[in-house]
């Protein structure tokens, strides 16, 4: 067995090989003669009008997601005293649950991503809730993972939508702040919620990511009622 550092050092090769790659694109700004430094459009992007609100509601939703979610296999394995073969199924069940909000995407557009985002922050605060109470109980705890993955993925898509909507012109700078968020996001929250689990337990840790998402559904529905696009 190679270990999980093994792991690492496979995942690096990859990366290794296409940084030159990455490195030798041809510059578009520069085949169009542009000169507006990448600080300069960074400055403009955070001031367009609606895109730190939901900046901030994609950091708060990384952090309280990474931060649950990569623990969820540790609380299983506890709860059941079962192996990580079992710790699998969940995680599982949350992938289809994701993978079918990929239906929704004209429900969102007819209602709006601003009118959702909201009602999915506040769905998600109670699934975090339920979480602990789930894992013990495999069918309950494989429904609440399916609900999960599908209210995660409305959430990514309307303010990953939102933002795209009104970065304008500067959508690619926008969406690559919302990149940098993210993972802030994760590495704060699997970092934090590490000591947080190992002082007081799952449930501490998704009453967290609950909390979080409080904010973060506060927000959502102040830029509604703003009635920003």
């Amino acid at each position: 067995m190679i270990g999980w550092r093994g792991v690492f050092a496979g995942l690096a090769v990859p990366v290794l090989l296409a940084m030159p790659v990455a490195f030798a694109l041809p510059d578009p700004r520069t085949e169009r003669g542009g000169t507006t430094s990448f600080v300069h459009r960074l400055g403009v992007a955070v001031r367009l009008a609606g895109v730190l609100p939901m900046l901030a509601v994609g950091f708060l939703n990384m952090t309280a997601f990474y931060g649950t979610y990569a623990y969820l296999g540790t609380a299983v394995r506890a709860a059941m005293h079962s192996g990580a073969a079992l710790g699998a199924v969940p995680v599982l069940a949350y992938g289809v649950g994701f993978t079918v909000t990929a239906l929704t995407s004209g429900m969102i557009d007819r209602i709006g991503a601003r009118r959702v985002l909201p009602m999915a922050c506040g769905a998600l605060i109670g699934i975090f809730l339920l979480l602990p109470l789930a894992v013990s109980v495999f069918p309950a705890l494989i429904l609440v993972m399916i609900v999960f993955g599908f209210t995660q993925h409305l959430v990514l898509n309307c303010f990953v939508g939102l933002l795209s909507v009104r970065g304008g012109a500067q959508r690619g700078v926008v969406l690559s702040l919302n990149t940098t968020v993210t993972y802030l996001g994760l590495m704060i929250g699997t970092a934090s919620m590490g000591q947080v689990l190992d002082s007081w337990g799952y449930s501490v840790v998704t009453a967290v990511s609950a909390a979080l998402m409080v904010i973060a559904g506060g927000i959502a529905l102040w830029d509604r009622r703003r009635g920003q696009r």
